[in-house]
């Protein structure tokens, strides 16, 4: 047996209201930006990932150009190596710095839902 269309028009303006109740929860308001920061922080980490495959690609590529299979350090050959991927180093570094910083806020939401706190101001 259907529903009525009066009942369907209740039933649709609770469901309505109750979503936006909802969705005014502070505690929604902190899972959801907690859920962001969680994000940002993974997407930042494979971006770190992928800036030292890349350093690591320049290595071997270097290497390869010179028919060499391993580098020692504190050689000549270490230094050229050193010089010639410095850009792809500098990227691996300013990726795996930007990936650190991601943590701390989120520990800090994480924080603060844990003790009960959901104001909006700590987010």
């Amino acid at each position: 047996m259907g529903l009525t269309s009066e009942e369907t028009a209740v039933l649709s303006e609770i469901s309505r209201q109750s979503v936006a109740a909802f969705l005014k929860d502070p505690r929604v308001s902190t899972l959801h930006a907690i859920a962001n920061l969680a994000i940002t922080a993974e997407t930042l980490d494979q971006e770190a990932k992928r800036e030292k495959a890349d350093l690591h690609a320049a290595y071997f590529g270097f290497k390869k150009r010179r028919g060499i299979d391993h580098i020692e350090a504190n050689t000549p050959e270490w230094d050229q190596m050193m010089e010639e991927t410095r850009g792809e180093y500098a990227s691996v570094q300013a990726a795996k710095r930007k990936a650190c910083t991601a943590p701390g806020p989120l520990d800090s939401r994480l924080h603060y839902a844990a003790h009960g706190r959901f104001w909006s101001s700590h987010l």
